[in-house]
């Protein structure tokens, strides 16, 4: 393996290693040319240059595919050749900027109706590509890993597919093995044999769709993980032959068009004969080619596939509904936030202005980020995390570039709701005496935030310190409103012991209420911490099943992770503003920094 530094084509170094291709030999590394290029360097071995490797043409089956291929949805070859004394392939590839599409759910969970359709028709439209060429292209593992959203200038937020390692043309026949894999982006008939056709690419993407809309992979939902992560293939077929995915009562961030949802449901039919029959087909579907066809041939489980009903015991609420208790907070925010974004228009023939972003700001472990992601579903936009690690850059003014295409990024996606958590490390305040290059961020969220809403992008900061933020930030026109995110209060707390005692083995009636009684001042993350410990209590006592001995036990070991002295402290902070979230007449200063307690000695 060749460390960073190593020169292993002429003028290309290795800038770090991208980790290895698992069950072979085959390396990848990210290079740098002594002109500043920078590319993707694959270095094939093992299981990637057997005979069976080989296309008709002699070649290696992955490098000669790739070189054939010149959609911009596809990197571009740049150079290929062997390495070293055992005469090793390789392919140098260009570097596509950006993230995986694995990396981004990970961090989302789930994208909005709007932006997951758009990312699917443009992997539909490279997968076309491969499809209805002379002698067709399968990927045949395609998966959320294998696709990389490009952050370039040219292209922003484009999907692009790599890992071909296990793609065939149609002139190669089947692989003589069944194709390793993902199962559970992949059909019943190719998890014990390999199959070259394009229903398995059609259902792949099906199944990535899916996993857009709702925040996990089709017939995944409850399953729990095996250690390691692996899915239990024969467990996952045997789900798939009962009948469809079943569709959960609520996407995250808002429920899809019914139409997009069979389209889904037909990628994903058992029969490969009731998919489509192309990814070319599919795309058409989506896009609006032949919906009338398309319906027509929908087989009969996903004609009458229907939207789950909306039960009356919360597991299927929405936006601020998930959120128990804090009803203070949530008229509030229904009031100065949800409804103006809803209907601005009937606001703005009142004279009243649309706020440009909010603060929540609070003690951490209050839920202040699930808060942002409720009111990200209640308003019904597009919704995007950002956290300092996805700004930083080890170049000068390269997270300033970030930055900026970050809002180029929510403004297509417009209307857009863009979280930013741990706000005070994006955007410190300037009197610290900050470096320039960290000043100019500064600079640039400030640019950036300067009535953002006008181009349909909503900006929701959270912070634990609000005293560490740029008073700048808080001005008209940036973060117009803060709010602040009390401890749960007691109706909260005990629908958060409810929800985490709930599946577990319970000893009699556990009273929630009373041991919601008994964590006042209590944390959201400590709520859950409570009863994660009363269960290890449980099981180092061989006891069956947890009782309100051990909570009320693990209660008395465990007090609050923020004392009330802290608490106190962001009280005071918040008693600069009003409860509406406007600046109070009485405090008409900006900034938000914390204010001794009452009683505290250091008056």
């Amino acid at each position: 393996m060749f460390q960073r530094g190593d020169e292993i084509l002429s003028g290309w170094r290795v800038r770090f290693v991208a980790g290895a291709a698992a069950g072979t030999a085959t390396q990848n590394y990210r290079v740098r040319h002594e002109d500043g290029a920078r590319a993707f360097l694959k270095v094939l071995g093992g299981g990637r240059t057997g005979a069976d490797a080989l296309g008709a043409d002699g070649r290696l089956r992955e490098i000669s595919i790739l070189q054939s291929l010149t959609h911009p949805g596809v990197p571009r070859v740049l150079e290929t050749g062997t390495l070293g004394t055992d005469g090793r392939p390789y392919v140098l590839m260009e570097l596509v900027p950006g993230e995986t599409l694995e990396a981004l759910l990970a961090r989302n969970i789930a994208v909005s109706p709007a932006h997951a359709r758009e990312l699917t028709l443009a992997l539909l439209e490279t997968v076309a590509h491969l499809h209805q060429r002379a002698d067709p292209v399968f990927h045949n593992r395609l998966t959320p890993a294998h696709v990389v959203l490009d952050v370039g200038k040219e292209a922003a937020g484009r999907p692009v597919v790599v890992g071909f390692g296990g793609a065939r043309r149609s002139s190669d026949g089947a692989a003589p093995a069944a194709p390793s894999g993902d199962p559970r982006y992949l059909p019943n008939e190719c998890l014990d044999a390999s199959v070259l056709s394009p229903a398995v690419d059609v259902f792949s993407l099906g199944a990535i769709w899916f996993h857009l809309l709702c925040g996990h992979p089709p017939w995944d939902g409850g399953a729990e993980r095996p250690r390691g992560g692996r899915t239990d293939s024969r467990a996952l077929a045997a789900r798939r032959k009962e009948g469809p995915p079943p569709l959960p009562a609520m996407q995250l961030y808002g429920e899809a068009p019914d139409a997009d949802l069979k389209l889904i449901l037909k990628a994903l039919a058992f029969d490969p004969g009731e998919r489509f029959e192309d990814a070319g087909a599919f795309r058409n579907a989506v896009a609006g080619v032949g919906g009338d066809a398309v319906a027509a041939t929908l087989p009969p489980a996903v004609a009458g596939a229907a939207r789950p009903e909306r039960q009356g015991d919360g597991a299927a609420l929405s936006g601020l509904e998930r959120i128990a208790g804090m009803e203070r907070l949530k008229a509030t925010l229904i009031a100065d936030v949800v409804k103006p974004l809803r209907d601005p228009e009937r606001y703005r023939r009142f004279g009243v202005g649309i706020a440009n972003g909010v603060l929540l700001y609070g003690p951490p472990g209050c839920g202040k980020t699930f808060f942002a992601e409720c009111l990200g579903q209640e308003i019904g936009f597009a919704f995007e995390a950002i956290r300092p690690s996805d700004i930083g850059s080890t170049y000068v003014h390269g997270s300033q570039l970030k930055i900026a295409e970050l809002f180029k990024r929510a403004r297509k996606q417009a209307p857009c709701v863009l979280f930013v958590d741990e706000v005070d490390a994006l955007i410190p305040t300037r009197e610290a005496g900050l470096h320039s290059h960290r000043a100019s961020e500064v600079n640039e969220w400030l640019t950036q935030l300067n009535r953002a809403a006008d181009a349909g992008v909503f900006v929701v900061a959270a912070t634990n310190r609000p005293d560490r933020l740029d008073p700048a930030a808080l001005r008209t026109g940036r973060l117009d409103k803060t709010f602040f995110v009390e401890p749960p209060d007691r109706e909260a707390r005990e629908a958060m012991f409810r929800l985490y005692l709930r599946n577990r083995p319970l000893e009699g009636d556990v009273d929630s209420g009373r041991l919601a009684d008994r964590t006042g001042g209590w944390m959201a993350s400590d709520i859950r911490f409570l009863v994660d410990e009363a269960a290890r209590s449980a099981l180092a006592a061989d006891a069956a099943e947890i009782s309100e001995a051990h909570l009320l036990a693990a209660i008395q070991r465990n007090p609050p992770s923020v004392s009330q002295n802290e608490i106190a402290r962001y009280q005071a902070a918040h008693d600069q503003f009003d409860r509406g979230g406007k600046k109070s007449a009485e405090h008409p200063g900006r900034r938000i920094g914390f204010s001794p307690p009452p009683g505290d000695s250091s008056k």
